[in-house]
């Protein structure tokens, strides 16, 4: 048996940016393109915070609803320990991973 996560996440965001009107015709075209892609990549970045956040919290119901089906009275403590740390390694992988990009 497997488990199918979907969504989608829909953006709309402006921004204001300054061109400088001393330079020629393309050159302005240019700083317009390098604006798009400061924008386009300031989206980005933040959809995967985002992202991320939701993947996270997600996991952590899954591991939540998966510890009340099987946990025994004798596993107590020392499995909700275990858990949570393998939650937050996987944080912690995911949030070195973006940093590096």
């Amino acid at each position: 048996e497997s488990t199918r996560i979907t969504g989608s996440l829909v953006r709309q965001n402006d921004r204001e940016c300054k061109i400088s009107s001393h330079d020629s015709s393309s050159s302005i075209g240019s700083q317009h393109i390098v604006n798009i892609g400061k924008f386009i990549e300031d989206v980005e970045t933040e959809m995967r915070k985002e992202m991320d956040s939701l993947y996270i919290q997600k996991t952590k119901n899954v591991v939540d609803m998966i510890r009340k089906d099987t946990m025994k009275p004798t596993q107590g403590q020392e499995h909700t320990r275990v858990l949570n740390e393998a939650v937050l390694a996987m944080a912690m992988n995911r949030t070195t991973k973006l940093s590096g990009k």
